[in-house]
Formats: structure tokens, C-alpha cells, sequence
């Protein structure tokens, strides 16, 4: 009898020690089935992103074309906001600067004008923001024009037509596809490259206003 009852206890631990190895195992697999799934979401997400910046790299690179940011196109839109081919003093290519950990450089262009309306300068801004690439005006100096002839009829003139030597500079973010940096350090970096792109260019625009008497400088959300 108690040959039995040994034999029947060492039975029942055998089978217990298998269920517990069978429940630890499965348990152990279950775990791996779910990281296994995790990581291949993560996989799906990371790969996603790869893609999405790479053609966004394509498409920044194919929307800055020459003719659509050159002297040419600028003196139409000027004509467009009634300011004369001689009242473009000069338009100057500014050198390309990298923005840093990324594959994109900023460019820039300064405007010169002569003898313009406030109203000119604005939409004359605006018009040439609305070109290829995304160009921004971030900075607008505004230098009133003196008269010389001092009469009440100047003085009513300036009052109502008040005329400004103007200086307007644009920039634009575009993508360098020779730059040093690694793809596997681009691939890494995604999502915070993003952010420092969305940083690079000011959403605020610098107003310089210059006169005789006085020298000020506004911000503002857009002219």
C-alpha cells in the first residue's frame, strides 16, 4: 500500500514538473510571438518614414528649379505688382549655407527696390513666396525716401503716397543629395530631422523701417 501511494506521488509531481516545463515554455513563446510582432510593426513604421523622407528629398530637390527662382520670373512678378524693371536696383544671390545634421541647404536672395509703395513691397512679398521651392520673406527694410523740394504739395503727396527704398530677402531650404551625411544616419535621425527643418525657417518676418528721425524693427506674423 504505501509502495503504491509512493509510486502514485512520484506519478502525479512527473506530471506537474511537465505541465509546469509546457506552461513555462508556452508562456515563453507567447512573449516571443509578441516581441516578435512588435518589432515588426516598428519595422513597418521605420520603413515608412525611410521612404517618406526619401521622396521628400525628391521632391524638395525637383521643386527648385533655376528658371523658376530667376532674374527673369522676379522681374515679371514685379511688373505684375506695378513696379518697374528701374526700380529694381539690384537682385544678389546670397552663398548657400548647410543647415546643420541634415541634408539641406538654405538659400537666399536679396531684393533691392526703389522709390515703392508699402503696398508694392507687400504684394510683391507675397507673390514671390507663391513660387517653386517655398521661398519665405524673412526680412523686409523698409528706408523712406526724402524730399527735397519741401513744398505743402510734397508734404500732401508723402502723406498719401509715402515712397520707400526697400530691401527684401528670401529663403529656402533645399536638398543637397551630395551631402556626407550617411543614409544610415539619415534613416536613424528621421523624425528629428524633420523637427530642425521646421525650425530653420522663421515664420515671423523682420521689419526695418529707416528715416531720418528714427530706426525701428517690427515682427510680425506676415506683411
Amino acid at each position: 500500500m504505501k509502495r503504491s501511494l509512493l509510486v502514485f506521488g512520484v506519478f502525479q509531481a512527473v506530471i506537474f514538473a511537465v505541465i509546469a516545463v509546457s506552461v513555462i515554455r508556452w508562456s515563453e513563446a507567447r512573449a516571443a510571438l509578441r516581441d516578435n510582432q512588435r518589432n515588426e510593426a516598428l519595422c513597418k513604421q521605420l520603413a515608412a518614414e525611410i521612404r517618406g523622407l526619401r521622396q521628400l528629398g525628391s521632391v524638395a530637390k525637383e521643386r527648385v528649379p533655376e528658371k523658376d527662382f530667376g532674374n527673369a520670373t522676379i522681374l515679371e512678378l514685379a511688373a505684375t505688382c506695378r513696379i518697374g524693371e528701374g526700380q529694381v536696383r539690384s537682385i544678389q544671390r546670397i552663398p548657400s549655407a548647410p543647415v546643420p545634421d541634415t541634408d539641406y541647404q538654405q538659400q537666399g536672395i536679396s531684393i533691392h527696390l526703389s522709390r515703392v509703395t508699402f503696398f508694392q513691397v507687400s504684394k510683391f512679398a507675397l507673390e514671390l513666396e507663391k513660387l517653386h521651392g517655398n521661398p519665405k520673406t524673412t526680412i523686409v527694410s523698409l528706408m523712406a525716401v526724402g524730399d527735397r523740394r519741401g513744398t505743402r504739395e510734397a508734404e500732401r503727396t508723402r502723406a498719401t503716397l509715402e515712397l520707400w527704398n526697400a530691401e527684401l530677402i528670401l529663403t529656402q531650404l533645399v536638398y543637397d543629395a551630395t551631402s556626407k551625411t550617411t543614409r544610415s544616419a539619415r534613416d536613424g535621425a528621421s523624425l528629428a530631422r524633420i523637427g530642425v527643418t521646421s525650425k530653420q525657417m522663421p515664420r515671423s518676418k523682420v521689419v526695418a523701417l529707416r528715416s531720418n528721425r528714427n530706426e525701428r524693427r517690427l515682427h510680425c506674423p506676415a506683411l
